[in-house]
């Protein structure tokens, strides 16, 4: 179903438990204001308030651990239309040790220019969410032709991706890629070197704003 049905499925849910919890209506675009005039459309998703917790729920992302929202939904006005608190209200913003990303590769480059090692990416919060939705996408294609598809971007050689089952929701989530690449005589000629990337999964943060901002070559 769409969000609407999300929402009110999850509250039934919650009901049975005893959980109380509200519908919540939110812009899932780039829109941080209301306009005074009211207008149809401009509150496009549904979501869930869960007063006890003090938290908002956004079922329709199968992967968000609780009590993470998509980086989308923070600092945004909502209107809860189900419940005691009706009224015009905003989803807190995110804070910064609540949403983390760390890349680490170790490698080893050998006489040949031949590049061996791993990548690990681990992310907490909306940032896990990101990962775990990719981490999804690798599960849907099978493992080792997501593993060719990110060897492809790269060049030739071999690689292999370990993660943990995106749908188990622990607050922080981790994606490691295994890769030897093929010898690249150039970079131990000394004709062109740049520092190695590793496998990476996810864009560059930076790169969000302004774009890539060196080579990612091995």
């Amino acid at each position: 179903g769409d969000c609407k049905d999300h929402a009110v499925l999850f509250s039934a849910l919650l009901r049975a438990k005893g959980i109380a919890s509200e519908l919540v209506l939110i812009n899932l675009g780039n829109s941080y204001t209301l306009p005074e005039v009211p207008a149809f459309g401009q509150l496009n998703h549904a979501i869930t308030w869960l007063p006890e917790f003090r938290l908002y729920a956004d079922t329709t992302v199968g992967v968000a651990p609780f009590g993470s929202l998509p980086f989308q939904e923070y600092g945004k006005p909502v209107v809860h239309i189900a419940g005691q608190g009706i009224g015009r209200r905003r989803t807190p913003l995110v804070k910064a040790d609540d949403a983390t990303i760390a890349v680490r590769t170790v490698a080893v480059l050998g006489p040949d220019g031949r590049l061996s090692g791993t990548t690990t990416t681990s992310a907490t919060g909306p940032f896990s969410i990101l990962l775990r939705q990719i981490g999804a996408g690798a599960e849907s294609v099978g493992r080792a032709r997501a593993a060719q598809n990110m060897l492809a971007r790269v060049g030739s050689g071999t690689a292999s991706i370990e993660m943990s089952p995106p749908f188990e929701l622990g607050p922080d989530y981790a994606i490691t890629v295994h890769f030897d690449l093929a010898p690249r005589p150039n970079v131990v000629s000394g004709a062109g070197f740049a520092m190695p990337g590793g496998m990476r999964v996810t864009v560059v943060t930076g790169d969000f704003l302004m774009g890539p901002l060196f080579s990612r070559s091995l």
